[in-house]
């Protein structure tokens, strides 16, 4: 049940990254009519501010609140954030439309930022879980196997109901394939194992570490010090020789 229930929000956001997320920059400059440079900035804007957002939740994910809770608070700001872009669609808010859009792209930053960053380790933990397993490299094939299936699965279904799809038709496949994906993932809580943390491996904890060891040692002499008219002769080697 809760690998069903994983495998069902991957689907959803395979489905939403191949019918909306990955043609963006189309949708700009034919319903925007903006250029190609500046619908260009504003989608790489978006990637970036995704791949840091994804840094942060998966340190708040290793430290605090663990990575079940972020994968739903990720997937509630998607729900939103797509939305909010259906709406910005509407001629009921002129005046609001841009103030829409831009609010809408920030929060699916952070739904894919979740994504990218803890629904993963997420599932690896599920997989661990179940089989009992110690082994990191079967536990990663497992789920690189679980991840493709449901991710190729959204692609296939995507191209196949959406050949020629139009904006407000492929937005509102979107708005309603999330909710669907999310409401899957919420009945398999009563199966999750859900520890109070799960190794992400994110970048931030580990510089946070290190930072928090460097401060609490400041005061150690941890390098013994000598005179300055002291010399020393380097031992030679051939190990670095040419």
């Amino acid at each position: 049940m809760k690998m069903g229930a994983t495998r069902g929000l991957v689907f959803g956001h395979s489905v939403v990254e191949h019918a909306a997320m990955v043609v963006l920059m189309t949708y700009l400059m034919a319903e925007w009519k903006e250029d190609l440079q500046k619908s260009a900035v504003t989608v790489n804007i978006n990637q970036g501010l995704t791949s840091v957002i994804a840094l942060a939740f998966a340190h708040l994910a290793d430290t605090c609140v663990g990575c079940f809770k972020m994968v739903f608070f990720s997937t509630i700001s998607y729900v939103i954030g797509l939305s909010l872009l259906c709406l910005s669609t509407l001629k009921l808010f002129p005046h609001t439309k841009v103030c829409l859009f831009y609010i809408a792209l920030a929060m699916i930053a952070m739904g894919r930022a979740g994504r990218n960053s803890t629904v993963k380790p997420f599932l690896a933990y599920q997989f661990r879980a179940k089989y009992q397993e110690d082994d990191d490299d079967r536990v990663q094939s497992r789920t690189k196997v679980c991840w493709s299936f449901a991710w190729l699965m959204g692609i296939l279904v995507t191209y196949f109901t959406l050949p020629n799809p139009h904006w407000p038709q492929t937005l509102e496949l979107s708005t309603y394939v999330m909710p669907v994906a999310l409401a899957i993932f919420s009945f398999g809580m009563p199966f999750y194992h859900c520890p109070a943390t799960i190794e992400t491996q994110s970048p931030l904890t580990t510089v946070f570490k290190v930072f928090n060891v460097a401060i609490q040692r400041r005061h150690l002499n941890v390098y013994p010090l000598h005179e300055s008219n002291q010399s020393f002769t380097l031992l030679q080697t051939n190990q670095f020789r040419f």
